[in-house]
C-alpha cells in the first residue's frame, strides 16, 4: 500500500507505526474495534484524564512550532499541551490559544 503523493506535507501511514507484518483487514478492523471499545469503557469509567496522558506521553511535536488551519485562518505557535476537553494547547504571541478543531501543517518555510 502506499500513501498519496504530490501532496503539500507528507501523508502518514498506519503501517508505517506497525510492528511485524500488517493484518488482515478483518483482524485490523476487529482490533480496532477492540480498542475504541477498551477506550469508551476507560472513558465512562475514568474520564477523559488517563486518555489524554497517554496520547501527550506519545504526542509528535509537543514544544515544538506548529501551524494550524482552522476555520478561521491559519494560526502559527508552539504546541504546549492538550487541555481536559481535548483541544490542542498553542502558545501564539504570548497566548496559550485553545484549537478544537484544524489540520496540522507543517511549519512555514523561513527565508534565509
Amino acid at each position: 500500500m502506499t500513501a498519496p503523493r504530490g501532496l503539500a506535507y507528507p501523508a502518514a501511514r498506519m503501517l508505517d507505526y506497525l510492528e511485524g507484518a500488517p493484518p488482515a483487514p478483518r483482524q485490523f478492523v476487529e482490533a480496532l474495534d477492540d480498542l475504541f471499545a477498551f477506550r469508551r469503557r476507560q472513558w465512562a469509567g475514568e474520564g477523559f484524564a488517563p486518555i489524554r496522558a497517554e496520547w501527550l506521553e506519545r504526542a509528535a511535536g509537543l514544544g515544538r512550532p506548529l501551524r494550524i488551519e482552522t476555520p478561521a485562518g491559519v494560526v502559527e505557535g508552539v504546541f504546549e499541551d492538550l487541555d481536559i476537553s481535548g483541544a490542542l494547547i498553542l502558545k501564539s504571541n504570548g497566548e496559550r490559544r485553545a484549537i478544537a478543531a484544524g489540520a496540522v501543517l507543517p511549519p512555514a518555510a523561513r527565508s534565509t
